[in-house]
């Protein structure tokens, strides 16, 4: 397994692919190696479970695990690998000979964007601050990052692979950024812009960039802007991939979205100046509440007048 993988040490089997009938822990043992990339065995006693399970030649077995990409998976352009093989006895009588099945491997992909800040002129500007969200306008729902740093005028922020744990870190919601002391790891739930690069994206989930504020002087974005990354294999083996991504949004006519060396950038822009109330908004129940002042207090004038004039006559 990849040292980009991490195991989660729940390795089961079951007699069926839909995972209803698990097989009793005592008929087989998981052994882990985490010095060897998180390689771990599955050792079955065929003869025991056979027996106990009443298993006839030609049945199958199934072992179900999960891995987290962590902190060292390779992104984008590069796959991580887990392997798997099968290894049996091929003498009844002499359990030391056996022989190793053809390994299989699948690749696991994690991919990143590139987010730079902008004027209305394409000038990069500092200041901006952003969550990215799992629902659309739902800060409730951010997500952890581990701070990585900047390096190159780039600052770079990996979502956290576990995030139950990191959000601990940063239970009081008055804090943006905690500094584990035991592991130096820096996790924040906030984006600072400029020019930023965030890795740990799934192709098989939407992501909402939400602008929490903007630069001095700027207008913030609107509405979140909803990225959404696909990928597809480009070979057989699917050791390789294609990815492009889709941003939208009330504000995505700001954005300018581009793919370099299998690398998805795009610009949020940061008009200046002032902005007028949206409709319907409170601009327009004050204006309207005024309107219809005004228009009572030209009914009231123009019966007073009338009934002036009667008296006249």
């Amino acid at each position: 397994m990849s040292n980009g993988l991490t195991y989660q040490k729940d390795a089961k089997m079951y007699l069926d692919d839909k995972k209803t009938q698990p097989v009793d822990a005592q008929y087989y043992t998981v052994a882990g190696s985490p010095s060897a990339n998180d390689t771990f065995t599955v050792s079955v006693d065929m003869v025991k479970l056979a027996k106990a399970y009443n298993l006839s030649a030609g049945a199958k077995l199934y072992t179900y695990y999960t891995a987290v990409l962590n902190q060292n998976a390779k992104i984008h352009s590069a796959n991580n690998p887990n392997t798997a093989y099968l290894q049996y006895s091929s003498n009844p009588y002499d359990d030391s000979q056996t022989v190793n099945t053809p390994q299989k491997t699948v690749y696991d992909w994690t991919f990143h964007v590139n987010v730079t800040k902008t004027d209305a002129k394409g000038n990069q500007i500092e200041g901006a601050t952003f969550n990215l969200l799992s629902t659309k306008g739902d800060t409730s729902t951010k997500y952890i990052f581990i701070d990585n740093g900047a390096d190159g005028g780039i600052h770079t922020y990996t979502i956290a692979p576990d995030q139950q744990t990191a959000a601990k870190l940063l239970a009081d919601k008055t804090v943006t950024s905690y500094t584990d002391p035991d592991t130096n790891i820096t996790y924040t739930n906030t984006i600072v812009a400029g020019k930023v690069k965030i890795n740990g994206l799934d192709d098989v989930k939407e992501y909402y960039l939400h602008e929490a504020g903007a630069p001095a002087g700027y207008n913030a974005l609107t509405e979140d802007l909803k990225i959404v990354l696909t990928a597809s294999p480009a070979n057989a083996d699917g050791s390789s991939a294609n990815v492009s991504a889709t941003v939208t949004g009330a504000d995505s006519n700001h954005s300018v979205l581009s793919s370099e060396a299998n690398s998805i950038a795009f610009n949020v822009v940061n008009n200046s100046g002032s902005l007028l109330p949206s409709t319907g908004g409170i601009g327009t129940t004050i204006f309207t509440i005024i309107g219809i002042c005004l228009m009572a207090g030209a009914a009231v004038l123009l019966i007073t007048k009338k009934r002036m004039a009667n008296k006249t006559k």
